[in-house]
Order: structure tokens, then sequence, then C-alpha cells
């Protein structure tokens, strides 16, 4: 098999050669939090505390991002209320226009020169890209779109631009991993191209969620038991079929894992999340913490009816318990099929690298969703939670907001965006695979990564406007499905008829502030990716 080599003869120094761990692969492993990456987000993915654990003495060179990319929407929030939104908004537009600029002509520098990251994880992409896009590609599409920014005046611009804004981020990105230095003869090298090149003892692979899995959790699709195709997007695109072509994807993908050099020792590759443990697929919001245990028939059971808590504004979707139920059995059969191709691929070639970290199991461990036991919390070993008397969930983010001030209700082991981890999943998250590692033999101590929300302040200091204006955009979603603004404990219940009889009497009208503090969230289903 073929794989690209810098150009004109060029050769990497020796010290860049043969890293401990390298890491390829989605948003899982590049360290988004909140629909936002940044330096501080990288130096606390998965793959750098692994790496910590696996090779302490070898640094790991995570990505220094000189600044987040286009819009950090924690601290946008903590700047942002209904009294100065406009305001704030524009600011922060103006932050994520300068930012593209900068990123698009690479004009940063470094604290110290770099010609290649130990990570090269990047938010929103497929399998494809990690064989098929070098930087010389993604910076054709990045010059394709940025002219698009030219008439952005609002968030709401520039969430407008959809699926080319996920291009423009996933473009921006992925240029300052695949050639920080910035060193043409590096620019036709994809990620697998680099892992080849560099010859890393272990390879870490996280791909999947962008197949479809987003599709159900943030958009709806298969919501009502049945494909929801987006507009100008192919079938193939959406959804169970999207994810089933993953699954055989991932076959011929294990085909060009199995050309990697013999110094490459042990390539690790993720499964996908079952749908009902990712924290955007949620009970109604009406339903707190204390009425959700009486409306299951067993505490491993499922809730009478789930929504998309956060998507695009035209996403509202809402799904059975049955078609839940339905939904994780089959992306389960999906896990199962993508490791039968992949081992398939191995032991054909006689190749016994690859092992399969089943993600979808490791959430199923936490899943205080459903079962109040398995929060993350003091009594559990090896955590050391500074809210000791708290317990996280991967239930929807939710902040409660009184008079004595806002704190975290529900959640915490995701973010804000409700589909990536929060710095105390992550932790979780790199504690299982390294017991996993230790399980398949790797000499490593999981003991010395510890549980802790330390150093995650939306956690430890929720910004105040969050629940606020995502509220807002609750409703605006709701509005536009023709549902009341909150819904009603009877449709909670997922009682026949309730949702049909609710659009009798119109919605509420939004008045202009509301219509206003949409975008942001906007912004953030559209980086996201799928979300309209």
């Amino acid at each position: 098999m073929a794989f690209r080599v810098p150009t004109g003869g060029f050769r990497l120094p020796a010290a860049d050669m043969h890293p401990p761990v390298m890491a390829i692969g989605d948003s899982l492993y590049n360290g988004m939090r909140s629909a936002t990456i940044n330096g501080e987000y990288a130096a606390r993915s998965i793959p750098a505390m692994v790496a910590k654990a696996v090779a302490p003495d070898h640094p790991f060179r995570w990505p220094r991002y000189p600044e987040s990319l286009l819009i950090n929407v924690e601290e946008t929030l903590r700047r942002v209320s209904l009294l100065n939104f406009r305001r704030a908004l524009q600011r922060t537009l103006e932050f994520a226009l300068s930012s593209a600029n900068r990123y698009a002509r690479c004009d940063y520098a470094l604290r110290e020169p770099v010609l290649a990251w130990d990570n090269l994880a990047i938010s929103g992409a497929e399998v494809e890209h990690l064989t098929d896009w070098s930087y010389d590609r993604w910076n054709r599409e990045v010059l394709r779109i940025m002219p698009r920014l030219d008439g952005v005046g609002s968030i709401g611009d520039l969430s407008s631009l959809g699926d080319d804004l996920l291009q423009l981020h996933l473009g921006l990105n992925a240029r300052f991993l695949l050639n920080p230095g910035n060193e043409r003869a590096l620019d036709p090298l994809t990620p697998m191209d680099w892992v080849v090149l560099r010859q890393p003892r272990m390879l870490l692979i996280s791909i999947g969620a962008n197949h479809g899995l987003i599709d159900i959790t943030l958009s709806g699709s298969e919501a009502g038991g049945r494909q929801r195709p987006r507009p100008g997007v192919s079938e193939r695109k959406n959804g169970l079929r999207s994810l089933w072509d993953w699954a055989r994807d991932m076959g011929t993908f294990a085909e060009t894992l199995t050309a990697l050099p013999a110094a490459t020792e042990e390539i690790y590759i993720n499964t996908v999340p079952l749908p009902s443990t990712v924290p955007n697929l949620t009970y109604p919001t009406t339903l707190d913490t204390f009425l959700k245990v009486d409306l299951r028939q067993s505490e491993d059971d499922y809730f009478p009816l789930y929504e998309n808590r956060l998507g695009g504004l035209s996403d509202y979707a809402q799904f059975t318990g049955a078609e839940v139920r339905e939904l994780d059995q089959e992306v389960l059969a999906i896990n199962e099929a993508m490791i039968a191709n992949v081992r398939r691929v191995f032991d054909a070639a006689g190749d016994s690298r690859a092992r399969f970290f089943r993600v979808d199991q490791t959430l199923k461990r936490y899943d205080g969703k459903h079962v109040d036991a398995l929060k993350v919390r003091q009594r559990r070993p090896r955590i050391d939670l500074e809210k000791d008397d708290h317990a996280y969930s991967n239930e929807a983010f939710v902040i409660a907001d009184t008079w004595l001030g806002n704190w975290l209700r529900d959640g915490g082991v995701g973010s804000l965006d409700n589909h990536h981890p929060s710095g105390l999943g992550y932790a979780v998250f790199a504690r299982e695979l390294l017991e996993f590692m230790q399980a398949s033999g790797v000499a490593v101590d999981p003991g010395r990564q510890v549980i802790s929300e330390h150093g995650d302040r939306v956690l430890l200091d929720p910004p105040d406007a969050y629940q606020t204006l995502f509220s807002v955009l609750y409703k605006v979603r709701r509005h536009k499905a023709g549902l009341p603004l909150q819904p009603r404990r009877d449709e909670a219940l997922g009682l026949r008829g309730t949702a049909a009889a609710s659009t009798a009497a119109p919605p509420l009208p939004l008045d202009a502030e509301e219509e206003q503090a949409a975008p942001l969230a906007a912004y953030m289903s559209a980086v996201l990716g799928k979300g309209r």
C-alpha cells in the first residue's frame, strides 16, 4: 500500500520519530468541549492523559493552539446576558472572524517551533479524512469558504453558513494539526501518512460518531422510527444507514492499518456510544431528578419519551422509549459488525495488533441518566471531587438558577453542548482506556489517572447565561415544531395523542430578545455538525 511522503527528499529530525503514543480520529480525541477547541482542552484530551500514564518520561506533543478556534462558547456565555447580549455577541463575532483569518493566514506564533503534533484527531472528522485528506486538500477547502465570511454581520449569519461552517472549522483545525510548522514539504500528508512516517509505538483511533450518530442525537434522525433526511444531503449520510456504512468502511480502513510498520505495536480502535447514553438524548426538560425515577418501569429501563435537547432551530424531535431501545440495540449490532469487519482483515494478514475499546460499554458503566447508582460521586473508587457532595451524570446539562446563585443541577459528565465530555468526563474515558490497556497486558497504572472535576470551570462555576439562553433556544425549537414552549407532564409521560392535542392552541409568541438570543446556540449546533 502506497503512502504519501514529504516532497523534495525532506526528512524529519530524529527527535520527531517514534513517539510512544499518537492519536488520530475525531473530536473525542481532539479534546473538544462545549463546541470549542483550544490549547487548554487539547492538553487534557484522552490521548494526552493516556500518554502521560503510558510514557511519563516522554512529553506528549498535544497541539498548542494559539487561541480558541473561532468561538470559545463557555467564555462567551460568561460575558453574555439578556441585558448586554447584542454587544457581547458582536464582540464574539468580531473575535470569530479575526480568529478565522489568523488561522487561515497562519498568522500566529507558537511558543517553540514544531513540525509535528502527536495528536492529529480532528473534530468533525470521518474515516475518509484520516486517509484521503491532506493539508493541501484542506487548504483548498479553506480558500473556497473564507470569502463567504465577507458577508457575515452577526452570529446568526455565521451559523447560517451551515455545512460550510462545519467544513471551515474542520479545515482550519486540520491545517493547524497537519502542518503546524508550515513546512511545504509536508503539505501532501494525511493523518495516516503522518502515522506511517513517524511510527509511534501505540496508535489510538476514535472515529465513527460523525457517521450518523450525531444525526440521531443532535438532528433527530430516526425519530418516529424512520430516517429524516436533511435537505441537500444524500440519504446515506443520515442516521443508522450511515453508521452501517461506517462499519463496512472500517473494514476497508483496516487494510490501511495492517500496512503500518511493525514499530507500531498496538492499535486501539473505539466503538461508538449507544444513543441513549449521549447526554443530548434525554427526557423532556420539565422532568426533574425526583420525578424521573418514577417514570421508568425499572432502574435500568427507558423513559417514556426522549427529546434532542440541543439542536438546530428546525430539528426538534421526540423519540419513544421503545424507539430509543431499538436504536441502542441496532447501534450495538453496528459496533459488533465493525469489530468483526476489522478483525477479519487483521486475522487474514496475520496481524494481532488491533484492540477494541468499547466506548458503548464504558458509557453504560457511567449511565447515571438511567441508573442513579452509576453517577460519578465521591464514594466510588479512585474519584477525588472538589464538590464531594455532588453526583455527576450523563444527563443533559442543566443549571439551576436561584436567588442563591447558579449551580449544576443535572449532567456534568458531558459539557455544555451535550455531546462532548466535560473535563471530568474525559478523565473517566482516559481511566477506562488505561484499565483496558492494563487488562491487555500493557505495563501501566490506571490508578494514576484520578477522576475529578478539578480545573473544569464549567462544572465548578457554571456560566450565568447558559440556562437563560439555551432555554430560549429550546422554546424556539419547540415553537417551530408546533408544540407549546414548555412540555406538559402528560407529554413527558408519553401519553398517546398528547403531542397532537398540544398543537390545537397556538404557541405563545417569542419576544424580540428571545429571537435574538438563539443564534449562539445555533452556532454550537452547526459546529457540532449536521445540525441546522
